[in-house]
């Protein structure tokens, strides 16, 4: 997974949740907000009674009034404290019932104690809420659309110098001396990267070159002595006073030598090409170097009593330097 789509589902994840316990946190306090508002509503109608009651001995008349309902029930005696309750109740005969917020109170009128109900319809206020909350989610998905967008957008952009790095990593060769480059940002994090790479890519290019020199050097300076050395076993191994132990301690010697001179030849051999002395190259009939290959060691196959049996059916050709292509044959027959 890439570390931009990560992000992302991330970010995403993380604003939803924001959003929602906002949203939820929203709904509650602003109903809490208007349902108050409603209760101060009620209030102000029960003082606008007590008010009334007080100054004319008597109860207000009841006048109708849409969403609101008033009643008064003579009671015994006091009920108390005033309470507020919510309650669904019909507003007007053969409709569906509605949400009330109702207020209860009690008032004294010549000795006669009566219970007043005021009540108020909620259903503009939940109507109220059901609008605010849509428009509240409509913007939310609105600004996650957004957010998405301006993310996809502006995070791939910046991200950009990272991928063109990358892609400067992916075509970097050690073997050639061929500097890195890096596009060019203002970001400081990317700039810290470049660099770092820039420094290892440079400590490995030198690393590698010293090798590569220490191992072309160590090659040429093990000819001479190996080439010493064999001659000098050779002229051993003819000695006709050698003892049967020595003969075979010459030839063990002699064989070591061999396999360490053939080592030699194959480190100045991968030094030639790294050195690029075998960048031509040409089209070689590959059915047609091989019967050369059998037709030169027809001796040696002979004398081992090897059978070689060949079916080409096919003419074959590959692209290769000539040179390489006879050393790969060599070893190929010098190893049967």
């Amino acid at each position: 997974m890439k570390l931009f789509t990560r992000y992302s589902r991330i970010n995403l994840f993380a604003t939803v949740i924001v959003f929602l316990l906002s949203g939820v946190s929203f709904y509650f306090l602003l109903r809490y907000i208007l349902v108050d508002q409603v209760d101060e509503d009620l209030k102000i109608e029960q003082h606008e009674i007590q008010t009334y009651a007080g100054k004319y001995r008597r109860l207000p008349e009841i006048i109708a009034v849409r969403d609101q309902h008033i009643s008064y029930t003579a009671v015994n005696k006091d009920g108390g404290k005033r309470t507020f309750s919510t309650l669904k109740m019909y507003d007007d005969p053969g409709k569906e019932k509605e949400t009330f917020r109702q207020l209860i109170f009690y008032i004294d009128i010549n000795g006669q104690w009566y219970q007043a109900t005021v009540s108020k319809s909620l259903e503009v206020t939940d109507n109220m809420i059901q609008s605010i909350v849509t428009i509240t989610l409509i913007t939310i998905l609105l600004i996650l659309g957004v957010s998405l967008l301006i993310n996809r957008l502006v995070l791939r952009k910046l991200w950009q110098p990272f991928y063109d790095t990358l892609t400067s990593m992916r075509h970097f060769e050690l073997g050639k001396k061929e500097q890195l480059v890096f596009p060019v940002t203002t970001i400081d994090e990317f700039i810290v990267m470049n660099d770092t790479l820039r420094q290892a890519t440079s400590k490995a290019g030198q690393d590698y070159q010293y090798l590569k020199e220490f191992t072309e050097n160590a090659s040429h300076e093990l000819q001479t002595p190996l080439a010493i050395i064999q001659s000098k076993l050779d002229v051993l191994i003819q000695d006709e006073h050698l003892s049967e132990p020595q003969s075979r301690a010459v030839q063990s010697a002699y064989e070591a030598i061999q396999r360490l001179s053939r080592l030699n030849q194959g480190l100045l051999l991968l030094t030639k090409i790294e050195n690029g002395q075998y960048a031509e190259t040409d089209t070689i009939n590959l059915s047609q170097k091989i019967t050369d290959k059998i037709a030169q060691f027809e001796e040696m196959i002979a004398l081992k009593n090897i059978t070689v049996s060949t079916k080409l059916y096919e003419t074959v050709y590959i692209k290769m330097n000539p040179l390489l292509a006879d050393i790969l044959f060599n070893k190929g027959f010098i190893f049967i």
